[in-house]
């Protein structure tokens, strides 16, 4: 990745960071005046974001995977590129089984129906990423690959680690069962459960939003797009397509009852900080090796190599180059006599 997108992937986080955190203190206020304003429970628009609304992180994933069989392919060593290719076509079909699982599941009532859905889709989000992205040079795909699956990975495990220690519950819970038992996202572990032991655990997950955690993961599509011969052009319109993505997803998932502002709010800022601390600084190392070599270690060979390079792209023989260079050696000897 070039040295200008891992920039513009470092100020859109910052963007991103920045956009949580203030959303963070407003809902610290106000999450439950917020909430009893803009809930109007099951609705259409929630139904397809809640859906759709975690895509990102599982296209992020695929991508990253296939960039590291681009990676793998170049191996002199046959057991490293079977390596490459089990992981390749073994990620999206677990991928296929998480969103039939985690999203598909509520909504079509079957887990067979579910990964009947979800595992074709993700081999066929394999395909696309692979069209995309074949052309791109296997020496800079494992920097950027590493960068997509870590993201990923640590997004996702990260949100369902905080669910299970925080125990929020859910706007919806307080409909049902009274605005008393609202927590705010500072106070973890509420006591809620055991108190409502005959409810569904997931009625206390709110803090913070897995979905919109997902949907954040789209400020990282830019990335592998930058790769890609047919999508660099898309790269400065991806990065405010994806944070109006998360914001779409976010607001859903308020409008429904699931999440409060702040529980939204802070799967961007999550989001965010990974993207500064892990996917920046991997990209800035990958751009920095797509430049020319730094000024303490250019050489007089380097730049005869450069040199001959110039000729090279001048389209300039051999021969030419050796009357180039006996005229050089006739002016020096002229001068040398002269002194």
């Amino acid at each position: 990745m070039a040295k200008k997108e891992s920039k513009g992937l470092g100020f859109w986080s910052l963007l991103a960071a920045g956009v949580a955190l203030l959303l963070i203190l407003v809902g610290s206020f106000l999450d439950l005046p917020i909430m009893e304003s803009i809930y109007i429970g099951e609705n259409a628009f929630s139904l397809v974001f809640g859906l759709i609304g975690s895509l990102p992180l599982y296209l992020v994933a695929i991508s990253g995977v296939v960039l590291l069989d681009n990676y793998f392919r170049k191996s002199p060593h046959f057991s490293v590129k079977v390596i490459g290719k089990v992981i390749l076509f073994l990620v999206p079909g677990v991928l296929g089984v998480l969103v039939a699982i985690q999203s598909l599941d509520e909504y079509t009532g079957s887990l067979l129906t579910s990964l009947l859905i979800a595992i074709p889709l993700a081999y066929l989000a394999l395909f696309l990423w692979w069209i995309l992205l074949k052309e791109a040079s296997p020496e800079r795909s494992l920097d950027v690959a590493i960068a997509l699956l870590l993201v990923a990975g640590l997004t996702f495990a990260l949100t369902h680690l905080a669910k299970e220690v925080a125990e929020r519950p859910r706007y919806f819970f307080l409909r049902e069962y009274g605005t008393i038992h609202f927590r705010d996202w500072w106070e973890w572990g509420s006591g809620l459960k055991e108190l409502y032991p005959d409810l569904d655990s997931d009625w206390f997950k709110s803090w913070p939003s897995g979905h919109s955690c997902c949907a954040s993961v789209a400020l990282l599509l830019p990335v592998p797009l930058s790769l890609g011969k047919k999508t660099k052009g898309l790269v400065p319109w991806a990065y405010p397509i994806g944070l109006l993505w998360w914001a779409l997803t976010a607001l859903a998932r308020m409008l429904d009852g699931h999440h409060f502002l702040t529980d939204v709010a802070f799967s961007l800022l999550f989001t965010a900080i990974l993207l500064l601390l892990v996917a920046v600084p991997l990209l800035s190392r990958q751009g920095d090796e797509d430049e020319e070599p730094r000024r303490l270690f250019r050489t007089s060979e380097y730049r005869i190599l450069r040199r001959r390079a110039d000729l090279a792209v001048e389209e300039l023989d051999d021969r030419a180059v050796r009357k180039i260079r006996a005229k050089r050696g006739r002016r020096k000897s002229s001068r040398s006599s002269g002194e």
